[in-house]
C-alpha cells in the first residue's frame, strides 16, 4: 500500500513540475534588421541562426532586452551587467551561423539578445541585414 501511494504521489508531482515547467520557444525575424531580442527576461537560450546579408561583420550575443545603439559595447563579467556581450562571432558576407547549445542550454540573467554589427566584438555599428532565429525558454 505504500508503494501504490509513495508511486502516486511521484506521479502527481511530476504532473504538476511539468504544468510549471515553460515550454522552449522559438522566435524569428519578420523582416531583415541589426537585431533581435529573442526574450525580455532572463533565461536559456537553446540554439539561434543568423543569416548576414551583402555586409560580413560579427554577431554578438547580448545579455540584455534591448538591442545595443551603436558605439562601444562591454564583455560580461561576474557583475552581468544588462546589455553586456557574453559571446560573439566573425562572419563573412551572405552566410549563415548556426549555434546549438544542445541540452546545455546558455543562461543569460538580463535578457536574450542577438544582434549583427559591421565591426565588434566590442563595437557595435548597427547594420539592418540580417534575419535572426532563436529558441529559448
Amino acid at each position: 500500500m505504500r508503494f501504490l501511494l509513495g508511486l502516486l504521489f511521484v506521479l502527481w508531482a511530476s504532473c504538476v513540475q511539468a504544468q510549471f515547467t515553460p515550454l522552449p520557444y522559438t522566435v524569428v525575424s519578420t523582416a531583415t534588421e541589426t537585431g533581435h531580442v529573442f526574450k525580455g527576461a532572463s533565461g536559456a537560450l537553446f540554439r539561434f541562426q543568423v543569416n548576414t546579408g551583402g555586409s560580413a561583420g560579427w554577431v554578438l550575443l547580448v545579455d540584455g532586452i534591448v538591442v545595443p545603439s551603436n558605439g562601444a559595447v562591454v564583455g560580461c563579467s561576474g557583475a552581468n551587467s544588462t546589455g553586456c556581450v557574453a559571446a560573439w562571432w566573425q562572419v563573412g558576407s551572405s552566410t549563415t551561423l548556426t549555434v546549438d547549445y544542445g541540452q546545455l542550454p546558455q543562461r543569460l540573467f538580463n535578457g536574450i539578445t542577438v544582434v549583427f554589427s559591421t565591426t565588434g566584438p566590442f563595437t557595435m555599428t548597427s547594420s539592418a541585414t540580417a534575419v535572426f532565429a532563436g529558441t529559448t525558454q
